[in-house]
């Protein structure tokens, strides 16, 4: 895991520009919503829109490629030291490419995140 890329990741993640789409995702306490759809699709779009101000990451991005399910820790460390507060939802894109990425998103749920999959 390359802190320094994660950190520039995070650093020049702008905001997304498009048009608000009127769908709601409500938040379903102790489970994960899981963004599905074809390629193409809009996931990853709808994904950074809900996102806003939260931490949002894609797993298909060089910056996080290899990392381990523990490491999802040290990564909110680093978007904490980033932003100056701990977030409390967590987006991840293309989440298949960690392996064991079940258990990573259930430890998260266990400590009270909420949890947005493509």
């Amino acid at each position: 895991m390359n802190e320094k890329l994660i950190e520039e990741f995070f650093v020049k993640l702008g905001r997304v520009e498009g048009i608000n789409r009127e769908i709601m995702i409500p938040a379903i306490r102790n489970k994960a919503i899981c963004i599905v759809g074809p390629r193409k699709a809009g996931k990853t779009w709808l994904l950074r829109m809900l996102s806003t101000d939260e931490l949002y990451v894609d797993f298909q991005d060089i910056a996080f490629r290899g990392i381990k399910i523990e490491d999802i820790f040290k990564i909110l460390e680093i978007y904490s030291r980033i932003f100056g507060k701990r977030p409390t939802k967590i987006f991840i894109d293309e989440v298949r490419e960690v392996d064991g990425w079940e258990t990573m998103v259930l430890s998260l749920l266990n400590r009270g995140y909420e949890v947005y999959l493509s």
